[in-house]
C-alpha cells in the first residue's frame, strides 16, 4: 500500500460501499439516549438506598432519586458517546500524497513561468527604450 493509498483510505482502486445503517444512526442514537434513561431510572433507587445508609446527609425524598438517575444518566451518555467517538469510522480523505505533490509542483512550475515573463517583458522593454533614444 503506497502513501497516497494510505491518505485516501483505498487499497489498489477499490471503493469503499457506504453502509446502509448510517441514514439510521441518529434514531440509534436517541433509542440508545432513552434506553440508559430507563437504566439510570432503574438503577438509581438501590443506588440511592446505599448512598442513605452510608451518608446521613442524603435527603430520602425521592427527587433526590431523579437527581442520582439524572447524574448516572448523564455519566453513561458521555461515556458511550466517547466509546462512539472512538471507534466510529472516520470520513475517508479524498486526496492523496501523489495529488498534492502534483499540484506543489504545478504552482512552483506556474510560479516560474510568470518570472520567465515578467523578466522577458523587463528585457523587451528595455530594448525599445534603447531604440527609442538611439535611432
Amino acid at each position: 500500500m503506497s502513501m497516497g493509498d494510505e491518505y485516501s483510505g483505498r487499497q489498489s482502486g477499490k471503493k469503499k460501499q457506504k453502509s446502509h445503517i448510517r441514514a439510521f444512526l441518529p434514531a440509534l442514537g436517541l433509542i440508545m439516549a432513552v434506553a440508559l434513561a430507563g437504566v439510570a431510572f432503574v438503577a438509581s433507587e438501590p443506588i440511592h438506598q446505599l448512598l442513605m445508609d452510608n451518608m446521613p446527609s442524603i435527603p430520602a425524598a425521592p427527587e433526590m432519586q431523579y437527581v442520582i438517575a439524572a447524574v448516572m444518566w448523564i455519566i453513561m451518555l458521555a461515556i458511550v458517546g466517547m466509546v462512539y467517538a472512538a471507534a466510529a469510522p472516520k470520513p475517508t480523505k479524498m486526496i492523496s500524497e501523489k495529488v498534492l505533490e502534483k499540484e506543489k509542483a504545478d504552482r512552483l512550475r506556474e510560479k516560474r513561468m510568470v518570472k520567465k515573463r515578467k523578466q522577458q517583458i523587463a528585457r523587451e522593454r528595455a530594448r525599445l527604450n534603447r531604440e527609442e533614444r538611439n535611432p
